[in-house]
C-alpha cells in the first residue's frame, strides 16, 4: 500500500480501530471519517469538531463477530434482506455458508454477504490540498464461498474521498465474466445529531412513493404515495422503503447547531427510511434496487460484461 506522507491541507493516516488497521481522512473544516477495509470497508467513525455524528452500536468487533450493523456499512451483493432462501437459480444454505450469513427474526438472508468481510485491499492513497481518498478493491470472484452465494464473476471497488466538509463514496462493480452482473447492494448510515434529543431534529426527506410489504417486509410489487413532510422528527418512526429518487436527490437532518446534507448523487433510485421508536438515531439509506430485487427483478439492473456500474453518494457536514 502506499501512503502519501507529504504535509497538505487535507490528511490521510494510518490508525488501529479495535485492534483493526483503519483510514481515517481528515480535512482541515475539521470533519474526520475513519473506514476499517477489514472489516467490511465500513466507515466505523464520522466527526465533526470531534462530535460523533454516526451511531456506533457497540463498535466495530462486535460488528465482526455478530455482523451487527453500526456505523455506515456496505450491504453486498444485496441491500436490506431477500425474501427467502433462493433466488434465480441460486439456492442459499445458511448453516454451511461460510462465513455463515445472517437472518432476520423471520429467517430471511439480510444485509448481504460482505459484512465485515476481511478480504478488501487498499489499492492507493493520496492527499493534497483540496482532498484526501483512498481506493480499495474486493476480488469478489476469487473467493469460492462468495461465489456460492451470488455466482456472477466480477469485482468490487470503492473509491472514498473527503473534499472538505463532504465525504463522497463511489463504488463500482465490473464483470470479469461473460455474465451480467446484477445490482442490487446498498448503504446503511446510522446517522445521529449530538447535544440534542432525536426528536428536536429537523428532517427534511424528499420521498413520497412509498413501496408496501408483507408481514416479512417483502415488497408486495404496490405503490403508495406517502411523503415524509418536512420539519421535526418527534416521535415519528420508519421501517420503510421508497422508489422514484431521483439521482441528485438532497435530504437533511438538522439538529444542536449542525445539519447533515445527503446527495444520492447518482445509481441510487431507492431509500431506505428507518427510525425505530424511540431511537436517537436515523438512516437514511442509498439503495440500487429495491429489498428483493434478486428474487422479484423489480428495476434491477446489470453492469454488462465488458463495462462497469458506479453508483455515488455523498454527505457534507455543516453548521447550522
Amino acid at each position: 500500500m502506499r501512503l502519501n506522507m507529504a504535509v497538505a491541507a487535507h490528511e490521510i493516516n494510518e490508525v488501529s480501530v479495535e485492534g483493526f488497521d483503519g483510514l481515517q481522512l481528515v480535512s482541515p473544516e475539521g470533519v474526520t471519517a475513519t473506514f476499517v477495509p477489514g472489516a467490511g470497508m465500513v466507515c466505523s467513525s464520522l466527526t465533526h469538531v470531534g462530535a460523533e455524528l454516526l451511531e456506533t452500536r457497540g463498535g466495530v468487533a462486535r460488528y465482526v463477530e455478530r455482523r451487527s450493523t453500526m456505523g455506515i456499512p456496505f450491504l453486498y451483493p444485496w441491500g436490506n434482506r431477500l425474501g427467502g432462501l433462493a433466488y434465480g437459480d441460486v439456492t442459499l444454505d445458511p448453516e454451511t455458508q461460510v462465513p455463515p450469513l445472517r437472518l432476520d427474526p423471520n429467517g430471511l438472508p439480510i444485509h448481504g454477504a460482505l459484512a465485515a468481510n476481511p478480504d478488501w485491499q487498499v489499492t492507493d492513497t493520496h492527499a493534497e490540498d483540496s482532498s484526501a481518498l483512498f481506493v480499495a478493491r474486493h476480488e469478489f470472484s476469487e473467493h469460492p464461498e462468495l461465489v456460492a452465494v451470488f455466482p456472477f464473476p466480477h469485482v468490487v471497488e470503492q473509491l472514498v474521498m473527503l473534499a472538505g466538509s463532504t465525504l463522497s463514496i463511489a463504488t463500482r462493480v465490473t464483470p470479469t465474466g461473460d455474465k451480467p452482473v446484477p445490482i442490487a447492494f446498498g448503504w446503511h448510515p446510522y446517522f445521529t445529531l449530538p447535544g440534542v434529543d432525536a426528536s428536536e431534529w429537523v428532517i427534511d426527506l424528499p420521498l413520497e412513493e412509498r413501496l408496501v410489504t408483507d408481514e416479512k417486509m417483502i415488497p408486495t410489487g404496490e405503490i403508495v404515495l406517502d411523503p415524509i413532510l418536512p420539519g421535526p422528527l418527534g416521535e415519528r418512526v420508519f421501517d420503510d422503503g421508497y422508489v422514484g429518487v431521483d439521482d441528485g436527490t438532497v435530504f437533511s437532518i438538522s439538529g444542536g447547531g449542525r445539519r447533515l446534507v445527503l446527495s444520492f448523487n447518482a445509481g441510487y433510485p431507492v431509500a431506505v427510511v428507518w427510525r425505530p421508536e424511540g431511537g436517537q438515531f436515523i438512516c437514511v439509506e442509498p439503495m440500487t434496487a429495491q429489498t428483493n430485487a434478486l428474487a422479484s427483478g423489480a428495476g434491477l439492473e446489470f453492469a454488462q460484461p465488458g463495462g462497469s456500474f458506479t453508483a455515488t453518494f455523498s454527505l457534507t457536514v455543516a453548521s447550522d
